[in-house]
């Protein structure tokens, strides 16, 4: 459903001025749902896919499952090579931590929708504070990890926002 969902929301991008920037792409696999949804729709926005390709990072006593470095059985090539495959070319892949690593081009764009996808508290809060501003109006953010068993520091951070009404769920 969480795919599908992706595939949705990218799919509905036309009016709504900005590129896609996704968080934690692992080895690539809802990039390419992003990716393929925006083609077939004859979009010309670009997915910004971002990682460290090295494993989750900035866990804290908040995060009760992922330690640094987990999910790092992945590299940027696998990722390049697997897109490459699936014919598409409407992506940029992007080694770092975000947004500590963030290009100064990237900086200045707007964006449709993001996704998030890190497993942990202090990664989501600062996407979430970065990104925020530079969300075009009617653009999304969409968190991946809240309410998973092991990401409670990622629905600690959900919750706080929607106690403070910066942030809605849609179902």
């Amino acid at each position: 459903f969480r795919c599908y969902e992706l595939w949705h929301f990218a799919s509905n991008l036309k009016s709504i001025e900005g590129d896609v920037l996704e968080v934690g792409a692992w080895r690539g696999g809802t990039a390419a749902i992003i990716a393929c949804s925006l083609n077939q729709t004859q979009s010309n926005k670009k997915i910004f896919i971002y990682d460290t390709f090295e494993g989750v990072v900035k866990t804290s006593s908040k995060d009760t499952y992922y330690n640094d470095g987990d999910h790092g059985d992945t590299s940027e090539m696998l990722v390049k090579k697997f897109l490459t495959e699936l014919k598409l070319d409407n992506f940029e892949i992007h080694k770092g931590v975000f947004p500590e690593d963030v290009s100064n081009e990237l900086a200045e764009k707007r964006f449709s929708l993001c996704h998030i996808d890190v497993d942990s508290h202090d990664s989501v809060k600062d996407i979430y504070n970065w990104v925020f501003p530079r969300l075009s109006p009617g653009g999304m953010i969409i968190i991946d990890d809240y309410g998973f068993i092991g990401c409670d520091g990622v629905t600690v951070f959900c919750n706080s926002k929607v106690r403070d009404n910066s942030l809605t769920f849609i179902h």
